[in-house]
């Protein structure tokens, strides 16, 4: 079933909308046979298992063949629909394209793991500067709030975390911070975060707010120190935080990373930033370099790659985050004209708008079959999330996605799985064990967009909020 499938996908990226209810159809009998056995299987287990009394399972004995009896009528109803499903798929033009699942494409083991604490920035060169040159600058000493805004996947987190990490930023305040601030959030919790990160108090229990800014404000009080609010959404969250932010002549800084150029002002910044789209030689520099991995790439790219890359480039809209996951698709190809030439013929490019959902779009199409269901399933996780290694690749595995053939442990194929993604830039690495395997990683706001839609497109998930407070838990 699974190979049908993977030609199915494959029709309806080339725009055969046909094939999409049949896809449907495959997908909600798969789940009514897992579901039809998984049932019958707890079921025997409630009668017949080990801790049920010998004389209660002699007794419950004979009822089994009633389960069995449900259990085959169901058999018979899901094997009406394959029939019927096996017809129209031949209608189709649907071909099985052999079985397998991690044997589809072999795992590339490259250790090019994109960590955004160590990505190079290319362009903001002025501005990254500037702020580097308030941060440290000991004539000011007044407590400082600097704002980076830009869209979505422009680099300003990357840009951020660059001037966090510089040695003399390092040097320069005794406490520095980092704190993610998720679309949706709870005052709190975010409070708590906060002050475990600056107190090392790892406590359970969760204070009244008061109590909290009362301990944050004394705690910061005679520190010199810098905090990171990353992606702020919401124009009242500096006003809810100020509180606990000290401003007593400590030489004390605050960046703000947000979307919103309102919420920039409302935070009274005394410095906003307002980062510019990545020009177009910056742009074609960004894609070589995550395309070649050579030094001086755009001095050294081949001279027949050189006109489609620019176009690539260009194409991109000086959107940080699409050309970085562009450049890392078109690594995986050969560094050949004809390949490029593809990816370049088979991006749809629509407005602005959309121009870099699509091309993320692009490299979720190119995963191979596998691996697209590794993706859609962080869609399960919440925004901003930092996500362990070990908790999503056991999982992985627990779904069935890893197979069941016997070559290398289940372990270690959904290690290589996540491995892949990281080296597509289709999640951010966060850190790393001592032997350069992931061991928690992000995954950006408009790459989890992209994993919801196409989680909800392939029935793989129900999204329940304030919005669609749906209890009946039909797929969506």
């Amino acid at each position: 079933m699974r190979s049908f499938l993977k030609d199915a996908e494959e029709k309806k990226i080339k725009g055969d909308n046909s094939t999409q209810q049949w896809v449907r159809d495959v997908r909600d009998v798969s789940f009514e046979i897992e579901n039809a056995i998984d049932k019958y299987v707890v079921e025997i287990h409630n009668m017949m298992g080990k801790h049920v009394p010998l004389w209660k399972r002699c007794i419950l004995k004979p009822t089994r063949w009633i389960y069995v009896h449900k259990l085959g009528n169901k058999i018979s109803t899901i094997h009406e629909k394959i029939r019927t499903i096996s017809e129209s798929r031949n209608h189709l033009g649907i071909q099985n394209l052999g079985e397998g699942i991690v044997e589809e494409r072999p795992l590339l083991w490259k250790p090019i793991v994109p960590d955004i604490d160590n990505e190079e920035v290319v362009g903001f060169e002025v501005e990254r500067n500037k702020i580097i040159n308030t941060l440290v600058d000991a004539n000011i000493q007044t407590r400082q709030v600097i704002s980076i805004v830009g869209p979505g996947g422009l680099g300003k987190t990357t840009l951020a975390k660059k001037i966090y990490n510089n040695t003399e930023v390092k040097q320069y305040f005794n406490l520095r911070v980092w704190l993610t601030i998720s679309q949706e959030f709870e005052l709190i919790y975010v409070l708590k975060k906060l002050y475990e990160k600056v107190t090392g108090d790892m406590k359970d229990k969760v204070e009244e707010e008061c109590v909290y800014l009362s301990k944050l404000n004394n705690c910061l009080r005679e520190r010199a120190y810098l905090i990171v609010l990353d992606d702020v959404w919401r124009d009242d969250v500096f006003e809810w935080l100020k509180d606990a932010l000290p401003n007593n002549g400590n030489r004390s800084k605050i960046i703000i990373t947000t979307r919103s150029l309102d919420v920039a002002n409302l935070a009274t910044s005394s410095s906003v930033y307002k980062l510019p789209f990545l020009g177009e030689r910056e742009s074609l520099e960004l894609l070589l370099k995550n395309a070649l991995h050579i030094p001086n790439p755009l001095e050294n790219c081949p001279y027949e790659l050189h006109d489609v890359a620019r176009k690539l480039a260009g194409r991109c809209g000086g959107l940080s985050l699409a050309i970085v996951v562009l450049g890392r698709l078109l690594y995986k190809k050969n560094h050949a004209l004809a390949e490029w030439s593809e990816v370049e013929k088979n991006l749809n490019w629509y407005n602005d708008g959309q121009k870099c959902i699509n091309i993320l779009a692009t490299s979720y199409h190119d995963l191979p079959y596998y691996l697209k269901s590794c993706f859609r399933y962080l869609a399960c996780f919440p925004e901003d999330k930092t996500i362990f290694a070990q908790t999503i690749t056991r999982m992985w595995i627990a779904e069935g996605f890893m197979g069941h053939d016997t070559e290398g442990t289940l372990e270690d194929k959904a290690a290589r799985c996540l491995e892949e993604l990281a080296q597509r830039s289709l999640v951010q690495v966060a850190d790393t064990h001592f032997n350069g395997s992931i061991e928690s990683f992000r995954v950006h706001d408009l790459l989890r967009d992209l994993a919801i839609h196409e989680a909800k497109e392939n029935d793989y998930l129900l999204i329940c909020n304030k919005e669609n407070p749906r209890t009946d838990f039909n797929r969506a």
